[in-house]
């Protein structure tokens, strides 16, 4: 069986969402929409850290709540 590109990801892991991101192969799979949970109360900044390694691989920040980002390719 092939791989396949999910159309949304959702990512909520306490803190650790930029490490997963980091090691997430986005050459490989696009998903359209990729909602994350900073958890800034966890890491301090990590809102930031995820919008610009975000932005580095070709995603745009399109909707942000009190404790999501949205983004889209």
């Amino acid at each position: 069986m092939g791989a396949s590109t999910p159309c949304f990801m959702s990512i909520d892991v306490e803190g650790l969402d930029l490490r997963l991101l980091k090691d997430f192969d986005f050459r490989r799979y696009r998903p359209w929409l990729l909602q994350v949970e900073p958890s800034d109360h966890h890491v301090p900044g990590n809102s930031g850290e995820i919008y610009r390694f975000m932005r580095s691989v070709g995603y745009r920040l399109i909707a942000k709540t009190a404790v999501n980002m949205i983004f889209e390719t």
